[in-house]
């Protein structure tokens, strides 16, 4: 359980810094072209238009609200991979035990509980 709550700790983490990030790129392009947009109207001056830090700030932000939010699974799928390997569900493995089959996707036997180190 201590892992699951720190991949919950870590995704939270990383999830606020995008949602900060993503809302600071999104109002600062909208800011700079709103700005831009009014001097060019008014002077014929030059418009910027920030379409990058607005479309990129965008995407931050729903990536951070499914990271801090909603426990993105690609982040808890890739710190998994990272601790204990690639997961192949469709493998299976013996247990030294009692020599029942279980399936790759989970690190106890179900039939005498041995659990695998």
């Amino acid at each position: 359980m201590e892992i699951k709550e720190d991949i919950r700790a870590l995704s939270k983490k990383i999830g606020k810094k995008n949602l900060i990030m993503g809302f600071v790129l999104f109002l600062l392009g909208t800011a700079i072209t709103a700005a831009t947009f009014i001097t060019a109207y008014k002077t014929g001056g030059t418009l910027y238009l920030l379409y990058g830090a607005i479309g990129f700030g965008f995407i931050q932000i729903i990536r951070g609200f499914r990271q801090w939010r909603l426990n993105d699974y690609s982040l808890i799928y890739a710190l998994n991979k990272k601790h204990y390997g690639a997961e192949e569900p469709e493998k299976t493995w013996k247990c030294p035990k009692c020599g029942n089959v279980n399936p790759n996707t989970t690190f106890f036997c179900q039939h005498c509980s041995y659990e695998l180190q």
